[in-house]
């Protein structure tokens, strides 16, 4: 399986074989440079694996480093201040630094378009019909706590995070655990709304690759897409009033509202999930749970008549 393939696909193997050749403490290096410079990241090979928590600002900067072609930008939040006459009063610029080559940062947007159109991230095309010249990247990290997508276009970058505050609490599926399945529909609806206002142009491209693709190494598959109506029959779990209904519409919702309006009418609560008649936690291995109320005392019968 080449590079390539393996970023496509979310591959961890090819993630920490790259990480052992080039070296912790260059990866880490390099990762500050980008812009993922307030958190702490520790210098041990699990760091490929996404051990280190950083903050979603972060992560977003980092990729529009990749999508600025290696010029690493300091994120702001003010760039002027003017008056109520519209005369300006103080405008802040941008500190602007190279991070990685021009060269580089090509290369990784093209592996990364092979996301959004044959990996992880196909459901920003499918579900939401994006056609401009994107590229993103999908991640999950262990036991399903937290799900990330970023999505680049030459004017935007946007990313969603997807989990809880307490890092012992995680999706109830592998499914909806995934950044393909949830955080990916917070930026594919965001991304959306935007090219169709046409607040940036949609006509913008990347620089395209210098060297062509390489074939596909013999031992890659693809890996199965399964369909959204097979996925959700799962959660649902025999509900034959779920399963007609996706029988009836297989499609996948388009938005965060289509789809609470699904969960709602499968009888299940859409911020978690659980069914309305289950309590809300369950055990997950280092899941939390909260402590349930005590079982009612049990109905005995009543004392045989003895009277003579």
């Amino acid at each position: 399986m080449t590079l390539r393939e393996g970023l496509v696909y979310s591959k961890n193997s090819i993630t920490a074989q790259v990480m052992q050749d080039v070296g912790v403490g260059r990866i880490v290096a390099l990762a500050q440079a980008m812009g993922v410079d307030q958190s702490k990241l520790d210098p041990v090979p699990s760091l490929a694996l996404g051990t280190s928590p950083v903050t979603l600002l972060e992560m977003v900067s980092g990729y529009a480093t990749i999508a600025q072609l290696g010029e690493h930008r300091k994120p702001l939040f003010i760039k002027r201040i003017s008056d109520r006459h519209g005369n300006v009063l103080a405008e802040f610029g941008a500190q602007m630094r190279p991070a990685l080559s021009s060269d580089s940062a090509i290369e990784l947007v093209d592996m990364m378009r092979g996301v959004v159109t044959q990996g992880t991230g196909t459901q920003v095309k499918t579900r939401f019909g994006l056609v401009a010249d994107i590229a993103g990247k999908t991640g999950t990290t262990q036991n399903n706590t937290d799900g990330w997508f970023i999505l680049m276009h030459p004017s935007l970058v946007a990313g969603a995070w997807v989990g809880f505050n307490d890092s012992r609490v995680t999706m109830r599926s592998d499914y909806w655990g995934q950044g393909g399945h949830n955080a990916i529909l917070v930026v594919g609806d965001f991304f959306r709304s935007v090219l169709q206002r046409r607040l940036i142009n949609v006509k913008a491209s990347f620089p395209p690759s210098r060297r062509p693709p390489p074939p596909p190494s013999p031992d890659a598959e693809p890996l199965p897409v399964e369909p959204w109506s097979r996925s959700i029959e799962t959660i649902v779990r025999g509900d034959p009033a779920g399963v007609d209904a996706l029988k009836r519409d297989p499609s996948p919702p388009k938005s965060a509202e289509e789809l609470e309006r699904v969960m709602r009418g499968m009888g299940r609560d859409p911020q978690t999930g659980v069914p309305r008649d289950e309590p809300p936690w369950r055990d997950n291995g280092a899941a939390a749970r909260l402590p349930l109320p005590p079982p009612p005392p049990p109905t005995l019968p009543p004392p045989p008549d003895v009277t003579q």
